[in-house]
């Protein structure tokens, strides 16, 4: 299989050889495959400290957007790209390129940071003045984010990497292939991130610290009056309970 690939930054000799043969979807010693969704192939090299993520058609329509668009992969690089540009972290692009016309791949760097998912699950809810510490930097963050005038195309909290130092936290943004930028974000998006973000179930997740993270984001964005605001909340709410309850992960009366 002939590799059309772009590399940059000290690892580009290293990773070249490594990269044919997991296109060819071989074993390659010091790669480990990992968990991803079933349109993503994702290996874990811990010796140079990367992820490699092959991005797989999810339909024919997804070949054809990429005809317009380019490939996920070289959108996921670009919309990386931009975050780092106007100051939000975002795991380093290394590499680059295509194994076929319509299956990309990007490696970056690995980052010493665990999904706020995992965070909040791994930190009880009796450590609250930490885990308040934690949703209002995370509010704050969206925030300011949506303030920048970026959608995260799929903003659920494992898909926010936090990495903690003492009481500071600082965010990384991954999956970014999906990402939009506007001069002032229509309401529906806004919307739409919140409910992602919102899809935690209680005992991961309760009302104060719902609360303390919406009272954060609303202040650090900046856009809602108390009454447009009050009325956004209520709405994310029950479109995310609605979402858990149709997967049978919350009961429709909780």
């Amino acid at each position: 299989m002939k590799l059309r690939a772009q590399t940059e930054g000290p690892l580009a000799d290293a990773l070249a050889e490594d990269l044919r043969a997991l296109g060819r979807h071989e074993t390659v010693a010091g790669w480990e495959q990992v968990a991803s969704s079933g349109f993503a192939r994702v290996h874990h090299n811990q010796v140079h400290g990367v992820y490699c993520k092959e991005f797989l058609p999810r339909s024919h329509f997804d070949v054809v957007k990429s005809w317009i668009r380019g490939d996920r992969s070289i959108r996921a690089r670009r919309c990386s790209l931009d975050l780092a540009s106007a100051g939000f972290s975002t795991p380093r692009p290394l590499a680059w390129g295509l194994y076929s016309p319509h299956r990309g791949f990007l490696v970056t760097e690995a980052v010493s940071a665990a999904g706020v998912t995992e965070w909040l699950q791994t930190h009880e809810s009796s450590d609250r003045p930490q885990r308040w510490r934690l949703l209002e930097s995370l509010g704050e963050e969206i925030g300011r984010l949506h303030g920048a005038g970026f959608v995260h195309g799929d903003l659920r909290t494992s898909n926010v990497l936090v990495a903690q130092d003492r009481d500071e936290f600082r965010f990384y943004f991954i999956d970014n292939e999906r990402n939009s930028r506007h001069r002032e974000i229509p309401l529906k998006l806004v919307q739409k991130n919140l409910i992602q973000m919102d899809m935690l179930l209680p005992q991961d997740l309760s009302r104060s610290d719902r609360v303390r993270f919406f009272h954060r984001y609303c202040s650090a964005y900046g856009r809602f009056d108390p009454q447009a605001a009050r009325s956004l909340a209520l709405a994310v709410d029950q479109r995310a309970r609605a979402r858990l309850a149709a997967k049978g992960l919350l009961s429709p009366g909780l």
